[in-house]
């Protein structure tokens, strides 16, 4: 169970999208980078003034995502945790359904929230989700707003290839109308832009949308600046999506350790060998090669084999 970080966006986005409360275009204030809200302090990785709703998830704005589940309220912000499925088993309430080692993670009901957790839980923190239960929140938005069961097995087949059982893909529940998630993928494909914390995410002749996540870790009751979980969630391609890849790194080393530079570069790394064992064809030109840019070299290269 983790922390899931700006990853956790996406949620309070889609939300907001599907209540109408906001629009892509829409425009909110992000107070120059420091937000003091019920006598606390939020703060943005830059001083962000005025950005657009689609803005706040390719920039990453904690700001901006305060101010949405703000006006969300309570009430909606707490219902869209758990209609996306936190909270909950991945697999199955019933018995039988859920998956050995499973947790449901952690979801405070909202007697216990103070006054600035819902500015908190906007961009994910003070809440503990599963990395099966993450994936799963992004396969809804890319799939038009169904949340899915997640299954392990397609069918079982006997020695001669007969089929002795077979799964069907389970639709959970609704979560978002179909058009809150496309407006949410519009966003998410600028994340992995150059304009966005995604860009190692890319993967030349194919559209990619994702969020990237780093959250700080508790220690000792205390968030700390030297311990962080970092990820990204993605899938691809854009438009008429076949895959979804969740990334997490559990205390990455070294430097640079946000997720936009530590799990962004291994969804890349994967999402190009198994488009290539899966055989899903590129559906946009393959970008050149660019001499000052090793990760694209490595990706157009991988991508002509």
């Amino acid at each position: 169970m983790i922390e899931p970080g700006s990853t956790f966006k996406i949620v309070t986005v889609a939300a907001a999208l599907d209540q109408r409360l906001v629009s892509l275009n829409d425009t909110i204030f992000c107070e120059n980078g420091r937000f003091l809200y019920a006598g606390r302090y939020l703060s943005d990785h830059e001083p962000y003034g005025t950005l657009s709703v689609a803005e706040v998830l390719v920039h990453s704005s904690n700001i901006g995502a305060a101010k949405i589940a703000l006006m969300l309220q309570n009430d909606k912000m707490y219902q869209a945790i758990r209609n996306f499925g936190f909270g909950e088993y991945a697999f199955g309430e019933k018995h039988g359904e859920r998956w050995p080692g499973e947790i449901r993670g952690m979801v405070h009901p909202i007697k216990n929230w103070t006054k600035v957790s819902i500015t908190r839980l906007a961009m994910g923190h003070e809440i503990g989700v599963t990395p099966v239960q993450m994936a799963t929140a992004m396969c809804a938005i890319a799939n038009g707003g169904n949340l899915m069961r997640p299954q392990i097995v397609k069918r079982v087949v006997d020695s001669n290839g007969n089929i002795i059982r077979e799964f069907f893909p389970q639709v959970r529940r609704r979560v978002v109308d179909t058009k809150a998630a496309q407006e949410t993928v519009e966003a998410l494909k600028q994340v992995v832009s150059k304009a966005g914390t995604a860009v190692k995410a890319a993967i030349p002749g194919f559209e990619v949308a994702g969020k990237t996540g780093t959250a700080q870790k508790i220690v000792n009751g205390q968030y700390v600046h030297d311990h962080y979980v970092s990820s990204f969630a993605g899938f691809f391609p854009a438009s008429d999506p076949e895959l979804c890849i969740y990334v997490m790194l559990n205390d990455p080393k070294g430097k640079d350790i946000y997720g936009g530079a530590v799990a962004a570069p291994v969804f890349h790394d994967m999402a190009i060998r198994i488009a290539s064992y899966l055989n899903i064809k590129p559906t946009l030109p393959i970008v050149p090669l660019q001499a000052d840019n090793t990760l694209v070299q490595a990706a157009n290269r991988e991508a002509r084999r």
